[in-house]
C-alpha cells in the first residue's frame, strides 16, 4: 500500500536526518578556528573567554554539546545566532522562501525543458538538434555553476544591460515583474547543470521505449504520433527521471548556496556563508537540518510519484 511505502520512508528519513546532523557536528567543530575569536576581545584575559565559553556551552563535551542540541531542536529551538543573537529558526525562516524560490524555479525549468529537448532529441536522433543538445549538455556538466553565473552577469548585466546582476528587487520598483527580472539569470545558472542530465536522461530512456512492443502495437492500431508519443512513449519514459529528480535535491541546494553568493540571493545558501566565516555553529547546525529535511521531503515526494507511475511498485 501507499500509505506503508510512505511511513516506511519517513522511518528511514529519521536516521539519515540524525546522521546528516552527526556529521554536519563533527566537521563544523573539527574545523579550525573558534567562534570565540570572533566574539571576545583579543585584548581580553582567559577567564573572560573562559566565561564566555560557559556561557555559550562550549566547554562541555562534543558529544554532551550535540545531545543537547539535538534534544532543543526536536522541540523546535535551535538556538541563537553567535552574529547576531537572534534565533536561529527566526533567520532561517525569513531565508528559506528565498531558496525555495530559486531552487524550486530551477528545478521546474530543468526538467520542463530538458524533458522537452530530450524528446526531440530522440524523436529525430543524430540530427542537428540531438547534436546541439549534445553539445550544451557536455557544457553543462563542464561548466560550473559560479563561473557560468559569472559569464551571465557579464553579457546580460554588464553588457547588455538586460538584466540585474544581482540582489532580488530592484529600489523603486514593484509587483513581480522586478522579481522576475531578478531570478532569470541565477535560475539558468543554478538550473543548467540538471537540464544537462535530463535531456540525456529522457533521449536514452525515449531511445529505449520507442523500440518496445506495446509502441509498435500502438502504431498499427492507427493512433496518432502525437498520442504514441505522448500518451504511451513518454509516460513510460518519464518513470526513471522521477528517482531521478530525487537523487538532484542534494546538489541542486549545494548549488543554491554557490549561486545564491554569485548573485547576492538573500537565501539560506548566503546565510551559511556568512555563518561560515563567523564560525556561527549554531546557525550552521540548524541549516545543515533545515537541508536535509527538506531532501527527505522531496525523496519521499519522487518515491510517491514513482510509485504513482509504475504498477508494479504500487502493487507490491
Amino acid at each position: 500500500m501507499l500509505l506503508r511505502r510512505i511511513l516506511r520512508r519517513l522511518a528511514i528519513g529519521v536516521p539519515v536526518v540524525i546522521g546528516a546532523t552527526v556529521l554536519n557536528f563533527i566537521l563544523v567543530n573539527a574545523a579550525p578556528g573558534s567562534p570565540l575569536n570572533s566574539l571576545v576581545d583579543p585584548e581580553a584575559g582567559p577567564a573572560v573567554r573562559k566565561q564566555m565559553a560557559a556561557r555559550l556551552g562550549l566547554d562541555r563535551p562534543l558529544p554532551l554539546q550535540y545531545l543537547t542540541w539535538l534534544w532543543n531542536a526536536v522541540h523546535g529551538n535551535l538556538g541563537f545566532s553567535y552574529e547576531n543573537d537572534r534565533p536561529v529558526v527566526q533567520d532561517i525562516l525569513e531565508r528559506l522562501p528565498a531558496t525555495l524560490l530559486l531552487a524550486g524555479t530551477a528545478l521546474v525549468l530543468a526538467y520542463v525543458v530538458g524533458i522537452a529537448i530530450g524528446v526531440i532529441a530522440a524523436l529525430r536522433p543524430y540530427g542537428r538538434i540531438d547534436a546541439a543538445s549534445s553539445v550544451v549538455g557536455v557544457l553543462g556538466i563542464s561548466i560550473p555553476s559560479f563561473v557560468l553565473g559569472l559569464l551571465l552577469i557579464y553579457v546580460f548585466a554588464l553588457k547588455l544591460h538586460w538584466l540585474p546582476a544581482s540582489g532580488m528587487t530592484t529600489l523603486g520598483t514593484t509587483g513581480s515583474g522586478g522579481l522576475l527580472q531578478h531570478l532569470v539569470l541565477p535560475v539558468v545558472s543554478l538550473a543548467i547543470f540538471d537540464l544537462a542530465i535530463v535531456t540525456r536522461y529522457t533521449r536514452a530512456s525515449m531511445l529505449e521505449v520507442l523500440t518496445e512492443d506495446f509502441i509498435r502495437t500502438a502504431n498499427g492500431k492507427g493512433l496518432s504520433a502525437t498520442r504514441v508519443v505522448v500518451r504511451h512513449a513518454l509516460r513510460n519514459a518519464l518513470t526513471p527521471l522521477v528517482t531521478l529528480a530525487g537523487l538532484s535535491l542534494p546538489s541542486l541546494f549545494g548549488g543554491a548556496v554557490v549561486v545564491e553568493v554569485v548573485f547576492q540571493w538573500p537565501g539560506m545558501g548566503q546565510l551559511a556563508v556568512n555563518s561560515v566565516l563567523a564560525r556561527d555553529y549554531p546557525t550552521l547546525l540548524g541549516l545543515s537540518l533545515v537541508f536535509s529535511i527538506l531532501v527527505v521531503i522531496g525523496n519521499l515526494i519522487a518515491d510517491i510519484c514513482y510509485t504513482l507511475l509504475n504498477p508494479k511498485v504500487r502493487d507490491d
